[in-house]
Order: structure tokens, then sequence, then C-alpha cells
């Protein structure tokens, strides 16, 4: 049994990241690949939208400490 992992896009991770906004554009792709990783990893394909809102919540657990 083999499985393909694909790896996040750059391009979409850092238009996710400027969608952000106020989380910073470091964090936010570096949130981004976190996130598109793990759904990938996982065999779950996201929508940009599902990526951004996904990525948000990562951001808000981060800043309010969990």
């Amino acid at each position: 049994m083999s499985t393909t992992t694909r790896f996040p896009d750059l391009a979409r991770s850092f238009l996710a990241a400027i969608a952000l906004g106020g989380g910073g554009l470091v964090v936010g792709t570096i949130l981004v690949f976190i996130t598109q990783f793990a759904a990938a990893s996982a065999g779950v394909e996201l929508t940009p939208l599902a990526l951004v809102v996904t990525s948000l919540i990562l951001l808000q657990g981060i800043a309010f400490g969990g």
C-alpha cells in the first residue's frame, strides 16, 4: 500500500497568509503550511476558504493560549 503526500502549494499558502492579515505574513504562511501538510497527510483536499478558516482557528488558538 503506497500513500502519496502532496506538498503544500507555496502560492496558495502565500495568498492565504495575506488573507489572514493581522496574524502576520510569516506566522500565517507557517500556519497554512502546517494546515495543508496535515490535510494532505490525512488525504483531505482543502478549498482555499476552508484553508483560511482552519488557519484562523489555529492562529486564534496560538494567540489565546489554546
